[in-house]
């Protein structure tokens, strides 16, 4: 029995969540965990303040820890982070409770991003996935030592393709 730990990296629009449902209709026992699906549900917005982002980010980590005690669980992280140190405060959190951990990074343009959001029912404002897209950087050395798996993904194409 063990516990995988997935955390997506990618700006908005990329095809994170995309990825996240294919990978749980083709593999058994999948949590995912999403920040967009908890803002939703708690503020009924996209974009809360600052207090409720702390409040969502500490409500997954509490979900992901209670779920990481279930066999064969491979709980996925859905949220838009692209700076190492977002990813890693994820991960420093969460990888002492999973046997395994693993990121994918799905790398897709700008463009891309652009258009993908605008074929989804919740709009991420075009100057938020700028700003995002901007934060993309190389991954360090503490970040490939710390993750059992890292996988890149482009998605370089939208459905209209």
């Amino acid at each position: 029995m063990s516990s995988k730990l997935i955390i997506m990296s990618g700006p908005a629009g990329s095809g994170k969540s995309t990825w996240a449902l294919n990978y749980k209709m083709t593999n058994l026992n999948v949590e995912i965990l999403s920040t967009d699906d908890l803002r939703q549900k708690y503020f009924n917005t996209p974009y809360p303040d600052r207090k409720s982002e702390n409040f969502i980010r500490k409500t997954i980590v509490s979900k992901a820890i209670e779920l990481s005690s279930q066999p064969n669980i491979t709980v996925i992280i859905d949220s838009a982070v692209v700076k190492n140190k977002s990813i890693m405060k994820w991960w420093r959190k969460l990888s002492p409770y999973f046997d395994r951990s693993e990121l994918i990074i799905i790398d897709t343009s700008l463009e891309n991003c652009l258009k993908q959001n605008q074929m989804r029912d919740r709009h991420v404002p075009e100057d938020v996935i700028k700003e995002m897209y901007s934060y993309k950087e190389p991954l360090n050395d503490e970040l490939m030592d710390s993750f059992d798996y890292i996988s890149v993904f482009s998605n370089n194409c939208t459905k209209e393709d």
